[in-house]
C-alpha cells in the first residue's frame, strides 16, 4: 500500500503581490497548455526565465550599468531587481505556469500524490501521419 499523502494545494499567486508588474489579460489560465504537463512544482529557490537573472539583466540595462559611477554595484542592483519582478516562482504561478510552489522538503509528498491522481491516467496518441517507406 501507499503511503498517506496529503492533498496537493494549487495557489496561484499574483505577480501584483511580489512585483510592480501586472497579469494581462490573456495569461494561460490552465498551465498544461503551455508546458504540456499534468503537474508544475517549483521552489521557492527557483528561477523561471528563458535566461538567467545576471544575463537578462546585463542586456537590458547595458546602458545604465555602463554611465553608472559604479558600474559593478549597479550590476548588482539591476540583478536583483530583475530577479525580483520576473524570475521568481511566484510570477509565473501568477501566470499560471507553475501550479504550486513548494518547499524542497515537500517535494516527495508532492510528487508521489501526483503520481496517485496520475495512475489511471489515459492519453490516446495521434493516428501516424506517415507509416514507415520502403526501402
Amino acid at each position: 500500500d501507499a503511503p498517506e499523502v496529503a492533498p496537493i494545494t494549487v495557489s496561484k499567486v499574483d505577480p501584483r503581490d511580489v512585483g510592480e508588474e501586472e497579469v494581462p489579460t490573456d495569461a494561460p489560465t490552465d498551465p498544461e497548455s503551455e508546458v504540456h504537463a499534468d503537474f508544475v512544482f517549483a521552489w521557492p529557490t527557483a528561477e523561471i526565465a528563458v535566461m538567467g537573472s545576471a544575463g537578462a539583466a546585463n542586456i537590458i540595462f547595458r546602458k545604465e550599468i555602463k554611465e553608472s559611477e559604479n558600474p559593478e554595484e549597479t550590476r548588482k542592483e539591476k540583478v536583483a531587481e530583475y530577479s525580483a519582478k520576473f524570475a521568481n516562482p511566484y510570477v509565473a504561478a501568477g501566470y499560471g505556469y507553475v501550479d504550486s510552489v513548494i518547499e524542497p522538503q515537500e517535494t516527495r509528498q508532492a510528487v508521489a500524490r501526483a503520481l496517485e491522481l496520475s495512475k489511471n491516467k489515459h492519453v490516446e496518441a495521434p493516428c501516424r501521419k506517415h507509416g514507415l517507406p520502403p526501402f
